[in-house]
């Protein structure tokens, strides 16, 4: 009977340390993968000027990509690189650049590879589609920006309530109520 306790306690134990394991990794993993997810997004306007600026000086897309390659380093740059082999093993580019976006799980790049594969099978010239999508990035950047501004006063209104003001209070009010005090237990 003792011994079927403690076999019992010792399983209970085991899983309770796996799931503190699962819930962990969990957090973990999650959390690099937002960190990844911010580190491409940051890299995305830099990276797509350096693409514009070479398909307008006439190299080929996959050109630019191998010359955002050799310049930049970070998360967008190896993701570029993984579609550029891709390509260079017969893929075709508009899998390869679904590949990428769905590898990446980044909005703004799902967008822009979606004009890209747009304008590849209308025939439209990818210079000015790529400086649009580089006009629109900046824009929801800026705004992006405007709304963290925003949320700003919001987030200082609880610290300046609770640890600011009192000490402001108790350095305004402090030498009066020790007059008051003084006045009327002398008086």
């Amino acid at each position: 009977y003792y011994l079927q306790s403690d076999i019992w306690k010792s399983i209970m134990f085991a899983v309770i340390i796996l799931l503190l394991v699962d819930v962990c990794m969990n957090f973990y993993l999650s959390r690099r993968f937002e960190i990844r997810k911010k580190m491409i997004l940051k890299d995305l306007p830099y990276t797509l000027d350096l693409i514009t600026v070479s398909v307008e000086a006439g190299a080929s897309f996959d050109g630019a990509m191998a010359r955002v390659i050799s310049n930049i380093n970070g998360e967008l740059c190896d993701e570029f690189a993984k579609c550029l082999k891709e390509i260079k093993m017969g893929i075709q580019r508009k899998v390869a650049l679904k590949n990428m976006s769905e590898r990446c799980d980044v909005k703004e790049l799902t967008t822009l590879i979606n004009s890209l594969i747009q304008a590849d099978e209308l025939g439209v010239g990818l210079g000015r589609v790529l400086r649009i999508e580089a006009s629109n990035l900046r824009d929801q950047r800026r705004q992006m920006a405007r709304e963290k501004a925003m949320k700003a006063p919001v987030k200082m209104l609880f610290p300046l309530i609770f640890f600011i003001f009192p000490a402001i209070f108790i350095i305004i009010l402090g030498p009066a109520i020790i007059k008051i005090y003084n006045v009327l237990i002398k008086g």
